[in-house]
């Protein structure tokens, strides 16, 4: 299966202007996990509540195995924007790495709507 690591702003058809949302990315695309988690908090912290921030948080924490907080995000995703594919994608590439045994174990995930 393949899909998108990230989304830029450009990419969604908003502005490309260098915000913390676009930094953010490309610290995701740079492989800088924790400081692209770390920003893209601080962005939702000064209440950004826009799914591409989600979105993006959550494959940096998919990447890093923090499969808990990565569906939660990417739920948050959904929620903002219930057409986001690939968020859909990676919480179902995560509930089979756990169906299969290669996941962390995860609390409230079959609850999901």
């Amino acid at each position: 299966m393949e899909w998108s690591d990230g989304y830029s702003l450009k990419e969604l058809g908003g502005r490309p202007t260098e915000d913390c949302r676009q930094k953010a990315y490309l610290l995701l695309k740079e492989g800088k996990l924790e400081e692209a988690i770390g920003l893209s908090t601080r962005c939702i912290e000064q209440g950004a509540q826009e799914s591409i921030l989600y979105y993006n948080r959550g494959v940096a924490y998919r990447k890093k195995g923090f499969f808990e907080e990565a569906i939660s995000d990417l739920k948050k995703a959904i929620d903002l924007k219930p057409d986001m594919i690939e968020a859909y994608r990676n919480i179902d590439w995560i509930l089979t790495q756990k169906r299969n045994g290669k996941a962390l174990p995860l609390t409230g995930v079959d609850t999901f709507r």
